[in-house]
């Protein structure tokens, strides 16, 4: 039996942070979701398996409705079996009297859609195949979305579940404790929720999020994946497939390391490509005191990526520290002091290093608060 697995697609996502390229990458994201219906019917899969958040929101364009009964319908004419779970970005997907009602057809020839909110299965007798699912019925919840899988009957036995893992994701939306999908019973768990690439296997039970087969945010990285599995004689295999169009590459430059501008803007143009979505973060003590503005270097080297961003957390030598800037009558003031008597003293060059970055740092949270994320 062979599995494809899909996640997260987000017909209709907004990228308003992508400014006049955002149409693009909803485009891309068509392409690229047919392209893995491709797949789907190239590989001859039986069972094409999508984990939540196929829609952006629950009212997705007619345009994106249309698209996804066409791609759908691509699949169930070849006799290609479809599992389709509501995530929290399109948890109306789960009822049949809104969202949902869209594929009722498709239900007919091939489709399951889950709209249980409790959990149910269903069975592909000529593939001996059993999959399980609760529906999302809210976009946040502390329920856990895992279901338990049964014993009647002797199966390949799947779980999907949209949610993040309790541990890896930070306050994740539908919660799963790692112990949950070892206690599935499961043979495989298709994970969605998370957009990378991301192994969770637990115990004997074999878990994956396949992430979003395109780009959703450009501070993603290892998205542009789906999984293609296949069970037989009891064995299960596995392989993750790259298949999205757009690439995040996130690079540090450590400015003490830099001559000049011209050679900041070399080590940046390196990493340039056309479906390259860049995020550059220069640190480190800029001693050769380099004069540069990000705007203007994003203007000037940003036609050879997709998408250049560039954060600057370098900082001045030491000596050059503006003491006024930071009164002793405030906190961030006693800080400075207290910081350069412990650098000044500190024999240890490995030492001294590390408090210098403490107290860049520190400075850093005075300005940003956020920077402690």
């Amino acid at each position: 039996m062979r599995f494809l697995h899909t996640s997260d697609i987000h017909l209709g996502a907004k990228f308003e942070v992508l400014g006049d390229k955002a149409p693009k990458q909803r485009e891309q994201i068509k392409k690229t979701f047919s392209k893995i219906v491709d797949i789907a019917l190239e590989k001859k899969v039986d069972l094409f398996l999508l984990a939540g958040d196929l829609f952006d929101s629950n009212h997705p364009s007619q345009n994106d409705i249309e698209f996804a009964q066409k791609e759908f319908s691509r699949l169930t004419d070849k006799g290609v079996r479809i599992a389709l779970i509501p995530g929290n970005h399109d948890y109306e997907l789960g009822d049949t009297q809104t969202l949902g009602k869209n594929f009722d057809g498709l239900e007919k020839e091939g489709l399951f859609l889950f709209t249980d909110a409790e959990g149910s299965k269903t069975y592909f007798e000529d593939i001996n195949t059993e999959v399980y699912a609760k529906s999302n019925t809210t976009n946040k919840s502390t329920a856990s979305p895992m279901v338990v899988v049964d014993d009647d009957r002797d199966t390949f036995k799947i779980v999907m579940a949209h949610g993040g893992v309790v541990g890896q994701a930070k306050n994740p939306s539908w919660p799963i404790q790692p112990k949950e999908i070892e206690k599935s019973g499961a043979d495989y768990v298709a994970l969605g929720d998370w957009h990378s690439l991301r192994e969770e296997s637990q115990g004997d039970v074999t878990a994956y999020y396949p992430g979003s087969p395109e780009m959703i945010s450009i501070r993603q990285i290892e998205s542009g994946y789906i999984i293609l599995g296949e069970f037989s004689d009891g064995n299960l295999n596995v392989e993750p497939l790259k298949v999205g169009e757009r690439e995040v590459s996130q690079i540090e430059i450590n400015l003490g390391d830099i001559k000049n501008k011209e050679e900041l803007k070399e080590r940046i143009a390196q990493h340039a490509g056309e479906d390259v979505v860049c995020l550059v973060s220069i640190t480190g003590v800029n001693s050769n005191k380099i004069i540069f503005n990000t705007d203007d270097i994003e203007e000037e080297l940003g036609d050879n990526f997709w998408r250049l961003k560039i954060d600057d957390t370098s900082r001045l030598p030491l000596e050059d520290l503006d003491e006024s800037d930071y009164p002793s009558m405030f906190i961030s003031g006693q800080f400075v002091q207290l910081m350069k008597k412990k650098i000044k003293d500190t024999e240890s060059e490995e030492e001294k290093a590390l408090l210098e970055e403490a107290l860049n740092f520190g400075l850093l949270a005075f300005k940003d608060p956020d920077v402690i994320q």
